[in-house]
């Protein structure tokens, strides 16, 4: 039995179909790259395995998607995603969070008690502040007043456009 079948897959924004008729089979502890150039469905394909794509409006997919022979559009999406991770090229961040609400939003979907002010939090800013020190060494300072206060994304970047000048939210993730 494959760990994952994908059969007769399409997908759709609106009335652009994006995936067109996809099937492919992935045998259990193997590796699987999905290639292309940009804009052929990639990452659309990617987000029907564990349904992120049915969360983006006018978006809809058709076809049949089995992991482990059990069919992921009859599971609940919550324990499909625990269970069928993605890996961005750039961070996502959920932009009316905290930074430390971020960082803890993965520990508490999986019912890991965490606290914002726990060493989960502490951890990864740790490793924040280490990536920050190659960007400038004013970076921390401002960025730690923002995690204090709870800081959401938006926020954060007002905090940023001080201290580098002009930067999005884009910039950001």
């Amino acid at each position: 039995m494959n760990k994952l079948e994908v059969d007769k897959l399409d997908a759709w924004f609106g009335e652009t179909r994006a995936v067109k008729s996809i099937s492919l089979a992935v045998p259990p502890c193997s590796v699987t790259a999905i290639i292309g150039p940009s804009g052929c469905g990639k990452s659309t394909f990617v987000r029907c395995l564990n349904r992120m794509h049915e969360l983006t409006p006018s978006a809809r997919s058709e076809g049949r998607v089995l992991l482990d022979g059990e069919d992921v559009y009859a599971v609940d999406p919550v324990y499909l995603r625990r269970r069928v991770g993605m890996v961005f090229q750039r961070p996502n961040v959920f932009p009316t969070m905290s930074i430390s609400d971020n960082v803890l939003s993965g520990l508490r979907l999986n019912r890991v008690r965490a606290e914002r002010d726990g060493p989960s939090v502490a951890v990864a800013l740790r490793r924040l502040e280490a990536a920050a020190q190659d960007a400038r060494a004013n970076l921390m300072p401002p960025i730690m007043d923002c995690v204090r206060a709870y800081a959401t994304l938006g926020e954060m970047c007002h905090v940023l456009r001080r201290v580098f000048g002009e930067f999005t939210e884009q910039n950001l993730v």
